[in-house]
């Protein structure tokens, strides 16, 4: 019975991970579309969020499943109930892409910011993405070292901003 448990927290946790690089790619793709004024780029959006909606259903029925028939407790419970909420926001992320995309395609062929801004924008988009990466990795090869690295990386980012 542990087995199949710890397997199917494994296809979770692959699944999330998953969700994570469509998220990154997500954002990645909407960063440089709202940059360059790029329509072709925006329009992949569309079709990593459609991806990363498609994993959403699975990944929450499969960790409601693993809570009401597994009863996980201690570390396991955490790391469902984490995945319940990691869903949640990657499901934003690329929503919060998509939104980028759409303005790109109303706006284009002109630039939908500002040319002054577009450094800061392309600066926090690469973040973002640096964010949706580094979950994957955590996800894939659960080193505690990653979270400082997301600290860091949100430290810097700040303090880029207040500079």
């Amino acid at each position: 019975m542990r087995l199949n448990f710890q397997e199917q927290l494994d296809e979770l946790t692959d699944r999330l991970a998953s969700m994570c690089h469509l998220a990154e790619q997500a954002i990645e793709a909407a960063t440089d579309a709202l940059t360059q004024a790029d329509l072709p780029t925006a329009e992949k959006v569309f079709d990593l969020n459609e991806q990363i909606e498609a994993l959403r259903g699975p990944c929450e029925e499969q960790a409601m499943a693993l809570l009401a028939l597994q009863a996980p407790v201690a570390r396991d419970l955490r790391q469902v109930v984490t995945g319940v909420h990691l869903v949640t926001d990657l499901s934003r992320m690329g929503g919060l892409a998509q939104h980028v995309a759409e303005s790109v395609r109303r706006r284009h062929a002109a630039h939908v910011a500002a040319e002054d801004t577009q450094p800061l924008l392309a600066r926090m988009g690469r973040t973002a993405g640096e964010l949706a990466r580094l979950a994957e990795q955590v996800l894939r090869t659960h080193d505690p070292r990653t979270p400082d690295m997301v600290q860091e990386l949100m430290f810097g980012h700040r303090w880029g901003l207040v500079l």
